[in-house]
């Protein structure tokens, strides 16, 4: 179950048809409860319902189902242990100007405004009527994205919802790094043509700070963390861990992102090797080999793998590394999860630290959130567990889309403020301090994280402390370091 509790009741279907009963019946027995009781105003009645549901769903998968956890084994099998921890890294003021800028394109303007009445005085939503993107400065005329997708200019039945994709995937690139907007030399020319154009747009008077509209070649542009917040938290841990004997995995979804922070490692001399989709099979398992035999103690060992998520998240066995950074996070929480278990799994010596960096104040924050609500689903569901309810929003409910689902959300401007401490943060720190006397005692590596049932810890930090310490030339986070409290690693 890796997105929603129709992925449970597909694979049961599968296996053995009729359990469930009707995909209808399921959702309205099982899914329905069990989601709009996890909703954080949910009334008591139906917390209720939803706790009977949640008993009687975990009885009946007790039949058909056998799950094992790896923290379940013991003796030689058993586990160091693994920490999960969350980054946020605010955007520099050159990715923030940006971001802010890219949501006031027109393309942009179509989704975030397609709910307000149409500005031709008629009944209908503006998406209904004379904005949907088919031309024309009122319907949203001056956009490259849609207009990518319509040479003829006429619109498609998805409208304006078909510009959705794109525009989610340059928010996710600002996020990131700048040079990401930027045209691949490797494209082919169209492409090449609609990222340039797209690129001006976006960058416009910032293009001379961001190093022009086109991808940028010299070393020191490229390996620079001046203007992104990623690369800036990033050198710190580096620099934290070379020569300690700790290994690294560094993963990202994107292909041109590995280029960057190939540059990025090049010009700091960081021994490290790299595997992506392009990689062979025979240089795979070499690859692979040779960085778990390479000691890990020697100026000269390999310190980073370069990973790419898709094409090296499953399969491989990467015992030798203790240190896992998430640079991206991606839509579905199980790949992260596969992505982070190339280290921890069976052969592991030592603990394992897992570092996801999150964009503060973009939607790459929307989409860690919504990991966190799917896993807490996943728990509920076949755990039987009980999950705080953190969110308002209801999945594939458009009469409860609270803070997380629905396109607005998507497109808002949260860049003076931190989402995920607005949301978790209080609550965690409220729940530490009603908890804090039960765990008197405890070390910090067995303390559990507050999120998820899984074994992680919660190690909170503010913020300016965190940046402090991550770079002496960071820019003042003003009111954002007082608001959020970042997870990490207490050395």
């Amino acid at each position: 179950m890796q997105n929603d509790f129709r992925e449970l009741w597909s694979v049961l279907q599968w296996v053995k048809p009729g359990f469930l009963g009707s995909l209808k019946e399921f959702n309205e027995r099982y899914s329905d409860p069990l989601r709009l009781g996890q909703r954080k105003a949910a009334p008591q009645p139906l917390v209720a319902k939803a706790q009977a549901r949640q008993a009687e769903l975990v009885r009946a998968l007790a039949r058909v189902l056998l799950r094992r956890h790896k923290d379940e084994l013991g003796g030689v099998l058993k586990l160091p242990g693994k920490r999960d921890m969350i980054v946020v890294c605010p955007m520099t003021s050159l990715q923030r100007r940006v971001y802010q800028r890219c949501l006031r394109l027109p393309d942009f303007q179509l989704l975030s405004r397609k709910d307000e009445p149409c500005s031709c005085g008629g009944p209908r939503k503006r998406s209904e009527c004379h904005h949907r993107g088919d031309g024309g400065e009122e319907r949203g005329g001056g956009g490259v994205l849609w207009s990518s997708l319509h040479p003829d200019g006429l619109c498609c039945p998805r409208c304006p919802f078909c510009v959705l994709f794109p525009c989610l995937t340059k928010l996710q690139q600002i996020s990131n790094h700048l040079e990401l907007l930027k045209p691949n030399p490797r494209d082919p020319p169209d492409k090449q043509v609609r990222d340039l154009a797209f690129a001006r747009l976006a960058l416009a008077g910032d293009a001379d700070l961001a190093g022009g509209v086109r991808a940028a070649s010299n070393l020191l542009t490229l390996g620079s963390s001046e203007h992104c917040g990623k690369l800036r938290a990033l050198e710190r841990l580096l620099r934290q861990w070379c020569g300690r004997g700790d290994k690294v995995l560094l993963f990202s979804h994107s292909v041109k992102m590995l280029d960057v922070l190939q540059r990025f490692l090049e010009a700091r001399g960081v021994s490290f090797s790299r595997l992506d989709g392009s990689t062979s099979t025979t240089t795979r398992q070499a690859l692979v080999h040779g960085f778990n035999s390479s000691p890990s103690k020697q100026v000269w060992s390999l310190f980073v793998l370069l990973i790419s998520t898709k094409a090296g998240g499953i399969g491989l066995n990467l015992v030798s590394a203790n240190r896992v950074i998430i640079f991206d996070p991606t839509w579905n929480p199980a790949h992260d999860l596969q992505a982070q278990d190339r280290s921890f799994r069976f052969g592991q010596t030592r603990h394992v630290s897992v570092y996801r960096l999150v964009a503060g104040g973009t939607v790459e924050e929307v989409v860690y959130l919504r990991q966190v609500y799917k896993q807490q689903q996943t728990n509920i569901a076949i755990e039987g567990a009980t999950e705080h309810r953190y969110f308002s929003g209801v999945q594939g409910s458009k009469a409860h889309q609270g803070e997380l689902f629905g396109v607005a959300n998507l497109f808002q401007d949260h860049s003076e403020s931190i989402l995920s401490a607005e949301i978790i943060g209080r609550e965690t720190r409220q729940q530490q301090q009603q908890q804090q006397e039960e765990r008197r005692g405890e070390s910090s590596s067995t303390k559990h994280c507050l999120l998820c049932r899984c074994l992680v810890p919660w190690h909170l930090k503010d913020l300016a402390s965190h940046l402090k310490h991550l770079k002496p030339q960071v820019e003042s986070t003003g009111r954002m370091a007082q608001e959020v409290r970042v997870q990490e690693e207490v050395e």
